[in-house]
């Protein structure tokens, strides 16, 4: 029907409806045929100086994230990219960029002091950048490959581990290389025959900073700053007949595996050293006595066994590579979390082993006073809990950060709700600790991070009205910020005067969908997990995404080619106590199951959720993918699939009212639909306004539906011609505007204005590849322009400005992105160029055709897979929008603050009670100071320097919760400084004597406590002097 271009023909049924206009009759004259599309300028001859590209916001990362660090006391995040770039975030999108150069590969980086940030890169420079000043101080080099590195929260000390087995020491806050060097040892003491071994692990002790544990690959020591010298030694061998870990060889001789790690027992009385087969070894740190050895599986394997059956080859296991000592906030209570990756071949590739976590769990520490060294073996062999978590064997783990919540102590392990793994693709997932769980919340961690956590695999951009958004933010039950940083304060931004707010629409690997304001001027976030709507038991990525701002409709393709219809609406499931009405079947939902292709999903809303984009009806067309999604503002959705198919969706029902293939009714030249777009406008003569679908295709090809109704109060779909516009180029874009210059998309306030008679003369604008083409439907009438260069993104943008006489008025324009970076601003219909751009910013041609062009003229650019650019091109003082000149004009840079000098970098653990009265020597940073630094040291030239020692909390108990006797075990963390070294001959002492310090350990403990903070001070002042002495300063 409707084949004929005049109303007279159209069926009473359809004439009687009230969205035909009441005053026409079967006589109507047809409108007045138009003589050319270029008789008008709808752009009203818009001035130039209207349009100027300005930066509003960017998103992601240039590169892939490679490593990161946490700041606990300044609650920061420093993350590094493949470029060198690095990023450091705080709270409410503040954010710094440190950008070097010479482009270099970050391999490690930590936060000292509360205000400096040492980075080590590839080149094995050591560069230190200041978070207050935001530069950087001093660059330092070394003369051979650094191979570890340790820093300490609370103190200036930067040992740099080398390839060649040395140990340089770098002073942080003097910006200069000590004197001070530790040999290498394993090549002058302990095996000179061996091949020179790098440092392969570096650790402070976490009581005691005046002793470190090195390991080399076939020795670990506890090296002494006030001595000079090895305080103990830990050699660990195999005998012949010991099985050794998974990945032992030869167990018939005597074997020395070689050592990967080695890490501190947070009470600093046992180590744990990490080997190359696998073996985890439990070391008394004071008597060197090996306590247990075993992997993840089995016990005891340092012990020969009878009958062993020797291995020809090496089993396809994963190998551990790297291990971390958690502690609960009571430091007694601790775990293990242990990464192993998947060993390689002798091409160097991984072979089927899958890297997995796993979770051991010690539980309470046991007495070291009354614990045999049989207890303790007993203990660290049969763990309270044992968890594996397999890891996606696809791609590796290049980074494990802790990010604790107690204290920055314990090398980052002080109670951890969070462990952030960055990946060598450059995604970043985090894993909640102990429980294992991986949670991908956008709301933890700033908005840049949703480029990388999970990976984006679709984007788009929309302008949404500001009140419609402040309503969106405001509904939310808990609209405060859940990010788990806290640092920083946030610059001054300029306050747009515009109406709408661009927001961005990202689609996930994970099957997410996420959205937030793109001018960075709201931290919310609205987050959708489709994969949990459908029930899917694999991650399957979102392919596209349409979002309607007038009903608040979201639409969303995946990759399976299953679509999700959702509303921002009230749950009607939600409940306080999160739980499921009815679980069974909740659980046991597939659409795979269902014979129907529209399944209502609205029973799979989150219960948790009070208020949210809310699941409505899923299709399972089984079609294919999606080549194109329309989302409209009158409540029809089109779906168009890469096999020719069109679906039309009525969402008030809702139930297709569509389904066909494009490919019975077009030239073979199409296959299937590229672009879509609802409009209401006047077809040829027609003398009236319709709901009009209009098809882009593959081919060029322009087609043209029309959306009438029926009797039965719902609407069925006309196809009305196919019209070739664009030479076989694929239609990247339609558009449509009035003869007012205004558009004739499809809006509710357009839709109920259909029964008064509204005839709108509109034009069809048709973007394909280098060509531009505007046309009246039903008319012949057109005219075009092309262009040498090839066209990425376009759109129609309505322009607001204020006239002579101080009236508001729109003008539209046409606004062209190319491969190039080029942005081109057109006039219609004439198509005359009013301005042109270029991007600032690095442009990636795989990636520019996923940016967006918003009806306000904001334009997201896509960088790259992880990073996004937000401009603007209107000209808001030019245009009279806004009065009042911007805070902050375009060649003035005022940055994000990061340094907070009111925050406090806590009391540095101690040794316990026990341990000070048995003799054991403590070193506070002061001391330690004057050990590394010596007589000579100069005084700092930075501000700096003051405002680190100023963050420093120097007693026990300053700016604390004072401690209650009660709250002791064995670890007290009571401050004792340094005594008489007796600890030689304490340490030579017989094990069986110290069991009678059980007994009066509880004692001791509560007795020191009880002296308070004056007798602790006057002991403090009395071992400085006897410290003095000692090392003879």
């Amino acid at each position: 029907m409707f084949k004929n271009k005049h109303f007279k023909n159209v069926p009473n049924s359809i004439r009687n409806s009230k969205f035909l206009p009441s005053n026409i009759s079967n006589n109507s004259s047809s409108s007045s045929s138009i003589k050319s599309v270029r008789s008008s300028n709808k752009s009203i001859n818009i001035p130039s100086n209207f349009f100027r590209l300005s930066n509003i916001s960017t998103f992601g990362f240039i590169g892939k994230p490679v490593c990161s660090a946490f700041d606990f006391s300044q609650s920061l995040l420093a993350t590094a990219t493949e470029s060198g770039d690095i990023y450091i975030f705080g709270k409410q999108n503040v954010e710094a960029l440190l950008t070097v150069e010479k482009k270099i590969f970050v391999k490690h980086m930590s936060f000292v002091k509360g205000v400096y940030l040492v980075i080590v890169d590839s080149s094995n420079i050591l560069t230190v950048y200041s978070l207050y000043s935001q530069k950087i101080i001093d660059t330092a080099f070394t003369p051979t490959k650094i191979t570890c590195i340790e820093t300490d929260p609370s103190i200036d000390w930067v040992l740099l581990g080398l390839e060649d087995g040395t140990i340089m020491i770098y002073d942080v806050d003097r910006n200069t290389m000590t004197e001070n060097k530790i040999e290498n040892f394993q090549k002058t003491k302990y095996f000179p025959s061996k091949k020179i071994s790098p440092i392969v692990s570096l650790q402070w002790n976490p009581r005691d900073l005046g002793t470190i544990l090195i390991s080399y690959d076939s020795v670990t020591i506890i090296y002494s700053f006030i001595d000079r010298s090895i305080k103990q030694d830990f050699i660990y061998s195999l005998p012949p007949g010991a099985p050794g870990g998974e990945l032992s060889k030869n167990q018939c001789v005597e074997r020395f595996p070689k050592v990967i790690q080695s890490v501190y027992n947070p009470n600093s009385l046992n180590i744990l050293t990490v080997h190359q087969d696998n073996s985890l070894v439990f070391w008394d740190a004071n008597t060197g006595q090996l306590i247990q050895a075993r992997t993840c599986f089995e016990i005891d394997i340092h012990v020969p066994q009878p009958r062993s059956t020797p291995l020809n080859h090496v089993p396809a296991v994963p190998q551990i590579s790297k291990v971390l000592w958690i502690c609960r906030e009571d430091p007694e209570y601790t775990s293990l979390l242990v990464y192993m990756k998947p060993i390689n071949n002798f091409y160097g590739k991984p072979t089927n082993s899958e890297q997995s976590f796993m979770i051991l769990d010690l539980d309470h520490t046991p007495l070291y006073s009354i614990s045999s060294y049989e207890n303790m073996s007993i203990y660290y062999a049969n763990q309270q809990n044992q968890k594996i978590l397999p890891l996606d064997h696809d791609r590796l783990i290049v980074d494990i950060l802790p990010l604790p919540r107690a204290s920055p102590y314990f090398h980052g392990c002080h109670d951890p709700e969070i462990v952030m793994l960055t990946f060598d693709d450059g995604e970043i997932e985090t894993m909640l600790y102990p429980s294992g769980l991986f949670t991908q919340r956008a709301s933890l961690f700033p908005q840049s991070f949703c480029w990388v956590r999970p990976t984006v695999s679709n984007v788009s951009a929309i302008s949404i009205p500001q009140k419609l958004w402040l309503g969106m933010t405001t509904a939310l039950q808990n609209n405060k910020s859940e990010c788990i940083l806290h640092g920083g304060f946030p610059k001054k931004k300029n306050v747009r005067a515009t109406e709408y707010t661009p927001a961005i629409l990202t689609g996930h690997s994970n099957g997410s969908v996420r959205i937030w304001d793109a001018s960075k001027n709201d931290t919310s976030i609205f987050e959708v997990n489709c994969r949990s709507i459908l029930n899917l038991s694999a991650d399957v990525s979102i392919n596209q995404i349409s979002f309607s701002p007038d009903t608040l409709e979201l639409t969303v393709s995946m990759d399976t080619g299953d679509v999700l219809l959702l509303k921002f609406q009230n749950n009607e499931y939600f409940n306080d106590h999160n739980e499921l009405n009815n679980p069974l079947n909740y659980q046991k939902f597939s659409l795979s199951g269902n014979k129907n292709s529209l399944v209502d999903v609205r029973f799979r809303s989150p219960p948790n959720i009070p208020i949210g984009f809310m699941p409505i009806v899923a299709l399972h067309a089984q079609k294919g993918k999606t080549s194109a999604i329309k989302n409209s503002d009158v409540g029809f959705v089109a779906l168009a699939y890469l096999t020719g198919s069109l679906i039309i969706i009525d969402r008030r029902s809702p139930k297709i009212i569509f389904l066909d293939n494009i490919r019975k009714f077009v030239s073979k030249s199409s296959s299937c639909i590229t672009a879509i777009d609802f409009s209401i406008m006047e077809y040829g003569e027609d003398g009236y306004s319709s709901i009009m679908l209009l098809c882009g295709t593959d081919g060029g090809s322009l087609l043209i539906f029309k959306i009438l109704p029926d009797r039965t109060s719902g609407h069925h779909i006309t196809f009305v011609e196919e019209i070739k516009s664009n030479h076989l180029d694929p239609i990247k874009y339609i558009g449509t505007f009035s003869s007012t210059g205004l558009h004739c998309t499809a809006t509710l306030h357009k839709m109920n204005e259909l029964g008064k008679g509204i005839a709108i003369q509109g034009y069809v604008c048709t973007v394909g590849e280098r060509e531009v083409r505007l046309l009246c439907v039903g008319k012949s009438k057109n005219c075009h322009e092309q262009f040498k260069g090839q066209i990425a993104v376009s759109r129609l943008c309505s322009i607001p400005y204020f006239d002579s006489n101080n009236n508001k008025r729109f003008s539209t324009v046409l606004v062209l992105l190319f491969y190039s970076g080029d942005v081109k601003v057109l006039s219609v219909p004439n198509l005359d160029d009013i301005r042109t751009f270029i991007l600032p910013c690095t442009i990636s041609a795989k990636y520019i055709s996923s940016s967006s062009i918003m009806k306000n003229g904001d334009i997201l650019l896509r960088c790259s897979q992880t990073q996004c650019n937000v401009y603007t091109i209107i000209n808001e003082l030019a245009t009279g929008i806004t009065k009042q000149r911007s805070i902050v004009s375009n060649d003035q840079v005022i940055k994000d603050v990061l340094y907070n000098p009111s925050a406090r970098i806590p009391f540095r653990p101690q040794v316990n009670s026990l341990q000070w009265v048995r003799g054991t020597v403590y070193t506070s940073a002061e001391q330690l100071d004057q050990i590394l630094g010596g007589p000579r040291r100069t005084p700092s030239k930075n501000k700096e320097s003051i405002m680190a020692l100023g963050s420093l909390t120097l007693t026990k108990g300053a700016d604390e919760k004072r401690v209650k006797p009660s709250d002791f075990k064995t670890n007290a963390q009571l401050k004792h400084s340094a005594r008489h070294p007796t600890y030689n001959a304490m340490r030579n002492a017989s094990r069986a004597l110290e069991s009678t310090w059980y007994d009066i350990e509880g004692g001791i403990n509560e007795y020191a406590t009880a002296l308070g903070q004056s007798m602790s001070d006057t002991m403090e002042d009395t071992s400085k002097d006897i410290m003095k002495d000692f090392v003879g300063i």
